[in-house]
């Protein structure tokens, strides 16, 4: 019996050495092959494409009125009746209140009845001048009868010339009675009411009118695109397009407008410098107050670099691609991003022709062995770029 077990325990012994055997020698495998490195990784790349390419500057803007009148009156009065309706457009001259005009009526009249009676003195004058002259030259009456109808009747000439002064300045009182639209637009807000007492100081306006058609947009870009935009808008106006949300499920549309004014000095606090561009609004689209996301063409750019824009990546270094090197290994070359648009980068620092790491670049490390894939379609040098 105990010649069995031994004989098992001598078995199992052998087992296990065998065991341990085969894993020494699997273990001692030459390093060549323990060490076998993994097939390179599949990576897109793209060859830097050469060419010129539209530069746009992409912007907010803020809708605005060409001009906005706050309407009141010239003259304290109460208002009589009210000519327009809120929102209705207006044009130049088109009366918008009447205001009680009884005491400028009765002032005017005063006036030209005043005018009359100087008129019918004056001409009782100028006959007894033409008589006392006559009877002068008979010697019946001495110079100074004649010098005295002169004076007569230059004093009546002068009162004359003060009424027809009167006049006018009572038919302008008259006239301001008359509240008229200074400029075209379209009325917001009415006020008053007939009844309503109103001065030419008071703070809230009786209206305002906003010239819609052509309109404004207001907006700012950074300095660093200062110079280029004012070399560009020195040879010709700038074209600027504003982009509009679907409306009443229609797709959104452009209008397409100039750029209309640069302001004098960059705003220190925020390093941006205030534009104006001016749209044809005959449609209504472009209400004040809205907001407008802006492109301004700003010339183009010649001989611009372009690379996918996954190629650029970001080190502690700053901008930086992946350049593969005729051995398939990967080299880290600084660059400097100079603007982005449609998935393409505009670049400086890389030749024409180099051929870089087009994506996923993320996980790759200096160094690294790849087998390139050709992205597919380069970046054609067509579409327009922002910096």
């Amino acid at each position: 019996m105990m010649s069995k077990k031994w004989v098992a325990g001598a078995i199992a012994a052998a087992v296990a050495a065998a065991g341990w055997y085969g894993i020494s020698r699997q273990d001692a495998r030459p390093a060549s092959q323990a060490g076998k490195a993994k097939a390179p990784p599949t990576v897109l790349v793209a060859t830097a494409q050469q060419g010129s390419v539209p530069v746009e500057i992409e912007a907010t803007g803020q809708v605005a009125p060409l001009q906005l009148v706050e309407v009141r009156p010239q003259l304290a009065g109460q208002v009589k009746k009210v000519l327009i309706r809120e929102g209705q457009n207006v044009s130049a001259g088109q009366p918008l209140f009447l205001l009680e005009d009884g005491s400028e009526r009765a002032a005017l009249e005063k006036a030209r009845a005043q005018k009359t009676r100087d008129e019918a003195q004056l001409a009782d004058a100028q006959r007894t001048l033409a008589r006392n002259r006559s009877l002068q030259q008979q010697n019946y009456v001495a110079p100074s009868a004649v010098d005295s109808a002169a004076s007569a009747v230059d004093s009546l000439k002068a009162a004359i010339a003060a009424d027809v002064a009167a006049i006018r300045a009572a038919e302008v009182d008259l006239a301001y009675k008359t509240v008229s639209a200074q400029i075209a637009g379209r009325s917001g807000a009415i006020n008053v009411y007939p009844g309503s007492v109103v001065t030419p100081a008071q703070a809230t306006p009786m209206t305002t009118m906003a010239q819609r058609d052509p309109i404004s947009v207001s907006f700012s870009i950074a300095e660093q695109s200062l110079a280029q935009v004012f070399a560009a808008n020195a040879q010709h106006r700038l074209k600027v397009s504003a982009a509009l949300a679907e409306q009443a499920g229609e797709a959104g549309a452009a209008l397409q407008g100039e750029l209309s004014f640069i302001d004098n000095a960059v705003d220190s606090r925020s390093g941006t410098i205030r534009l104006k561009a001016q749209f044809d609004n005959s449609a209504g689209r472009l209400w004040p107050g809205m907001y407008v996301n802006l492109k301004l063409l700003a010339g183009v750019r010649q001989q611009a670099l372009l690379l996918p824009v996954g190629a650029v990546q970001s080190g502690p270094d700053g901008k930086f691609a992946f350049v593969v090197g005729p051995d398939k290994r990967l080299q880290a070359r600084p660059l400097t991003l100079l603007a982005i648009r449609n998935e393409q980068a505009i670049v400086a620092g890389i030749a024409p022709g180099t051929l870089v790491v087009a994506a996923n670049g993320a996980s790759l490390r200096p160094g690294d062995s790849i087998k390139p894939k050709p992205l597919g379609d380069q970046p054609a040098a067509k579409a327009g770029a922002r910096p």
